[in-house]
């Protein structure tokens, strides 16, 4: 990579630290941009009655369905019958796009922060576990397809770049999927955390694929449509559609046609 383009991530890395740590802004101001995403004082107190404890944390019958009355003033977009379980986390909701019939279970956290292109759109018919945490920052763009199913206690982000699960993804429980930046790590006189990021590539998950338990994909990653990625898996190549692959790093061992 050329000087010149790590010099320009350094800066942009610098520069994003520094909004968020910036000192001269109010606890409040910092609080609203990284939470709320927006502006204003009337954002703010949407954000805030909308996600009192109260709504967010209400159990039973009652709970289910003030959330889901509520849910309209909150999300960017959000389509029919949506169920949402106790004490969800949501940052800049108005950058998360909801289909039909999506549940989000007990304890999750869609998080959504920085730059004007970064969203999070989830489509129609689809399941999120508990304590799983999507995520989207810095003008990464995290995509998911219709019909999928997401485990318990997964993460998947989008940092500076795109993630996308197409139609009919099974995400079994503990999966982790990153797509964006990493760290560069040549130089050993500094702190791996002052090095400049590199660019990051995104992850594309195609139709019909099934992760199982533990599975985690690194950027840059494209899994081709039908394929299996056994339990454990550590995936640091691209996997052909209908193939099924075990192991660290994740091998192709069979073909499904």
């Amino acid at each position: 990579m050329k000087m010149s383009e790590l010099a320009k991530i350094e800066e942009e890395s610098r520069m994003v630290k520094q909004k968020i740590l910036n000192h001269r802004k109010s606890s409040l101001v910092r609080y609203q941009e990284l939470a709320v995403g927006q502006k204003g004082l009337i954002p703010l107190l949407k954000y805030e009655i909308l996600t009192t404890p109260f709504i967010i944390g209400m159990p039973s019958l009652l709970g289910y369905y003030l959330r889901n009355r509520f849910a309209k003033f909150l999300f960017g977009e959000i389509g029919s019958n949506c169920v949402f379980g106790n004490y969800i986390n949501v940052s800049s909701p108005h950058k998360i796009k909801l289909g039909n019939n999506v549940l989000i279970s007990d304890n999750c956290k869609l998080d959504v922060k920085g730059g004007i292109k970064t969203d999070l759109i989830i489509g129609d018919n689809v399941l999120i576990g508990k304590n799983t945490v999507l995520r989207s920052r810095f003008g990464g763009s995290l995509k998911i397809g219709n019909n999928v199913g997401i485990g318990d206690n997964c993460i998947i982000a989008a940092r500076d770049t795109s993630v996308k699960l197409g139609d009919n993804v099974l995400v079994s429980a503990y999966c982790y999927i990153m797509g964006g930046r990493f760290h560069n790590f040549e130089r050993n006189d500094i702190p791996i955390a002052a090095q400049p990021l590199l660019p990051g590539k995104g992850v594309v998950i195609e139709d019909n694929v099934w992760l199982g338990g533990g599975v985690k994909v690194l950027d840059g990653i494209t899994i081709g449509r039908d394929s299996i990625v056994g339990a454990g898996a550590v995936v640091t190549k691209d996997i052909p559609e209908f193939c099924i692959a075990v192991g660290v790093p994740a091998k192709v061992v069979k073909k499904r046609r």
